[in-house]
C-alpha cells in the first residue's frame, strides 16, 4: 500500500529535519529546511540557517535535481556540483519518494519491532549488499501510508534521519522549482 501511495503521488512538498549521528565522533548534525519531489526524478532539499546578523533563514544547501542532472549548491563556500542523475548513487529511499524504484523488488521487507497500530515501522535490507548503508526504516501513517520519517543505517552505526512536517500532496508543483543555473 505505501508503494502504491508513491506511485500515485505526482508531487510532495514538506518541511524536514535531518539528524545525522556520527557514532565515533559522537557527534549529532541537525539541519532543517524544506524538500520537493516531483515525478520524473526531480527533487529539491532548500536547507537553511538562522542568519546571526538579520535573525531570517538564509540557504545554506541546494540539493536539486531536474530528472537528469543533480545539483548540490553551497553558497557560503561558492561550490557547485554537478553529476548526471542516470550515474549518481543516490540511496534507494531518495529514489522511492522521487517516485522511482521499487521496495520489493530492492529490499526484503519486515515490520519492526518497534510498530504500533497508529505507527507502523518497515525495515528495509538491500537484497543486493551496498558499502552505503546496511539497512532502511520507515515511519510510516497506517491511515495514508505515507512515508513520516527515514533512516539509514550505515555499515559503521551511523545513522541519518529524516523527519517529514507539513506535507502537501499533488499541488502541481512547477517545474521551474527544479532547475538550476550556477552563479
Amino acid at each position: 500500500k505505501m508503494q502504491q501511495f508513491y506511485t500515485d503521488t505526482k508531487d510532495f512538498q514538506a518541511k524536514f529535519k535531518q539528524v545525522y549521528s556520527d557514532v565515533a565522533a559522537g557527534d549529532k548534525k541537525e539541519s532543517y529546511g524544506k524538500v520537493f519531489f516531483k515525478r520524473k526524478g526531480k527533487m529539491r532539499w532548500d536547507y537553511y540557517e538562522a542568519s546571526k546578523k538579520t535573525k531570517k533563514q538564509e540557504l545554506k544547501k541546494l540539493l536539486i535535481s531536474d530528472g537528469n542532472v543533480f545539483w548540490v549548491y553551497e553558497p557560503q563556500f561558492q561550490q557547485v556540483f554537478k553529476e548526471c542523475l542516470q550515474n549518481s548513487k543516490l540511496p534507494t529511499s531518495l529514489r522511492f519518494l522521487m517516485g522511482q524504484g521499487n521496495l520489493l523488488k530492492d529490499f526484503n521487507a519486515s515490520l519492526s519491532k518497534k510498530s504500533t497500530d497508529k505507527l507502523p515501522v518497515l525495515t528495509l535490507v538491500p537484497k543486493k549488499p551496498t558499502s552505503k548503508y546496511k539497512q532502511l526504516e520507515f515511519v510510516i501513517d497506517a491511515k495514508t501510508y505515507q512515508v513520516l520519517r527515514t533512516t539509514i543505517y550505515d555499515p559503521y552505526g551511523n545513522t541519518n534521519e529524516i523527519t517529514f512536517d507539513k506535507m502537501l500532496l499533488n499541488k502541481n508543483l512547477p517545474d521551474r522549482g527544479f532547475s538550476f543555473k550556477p552563479p
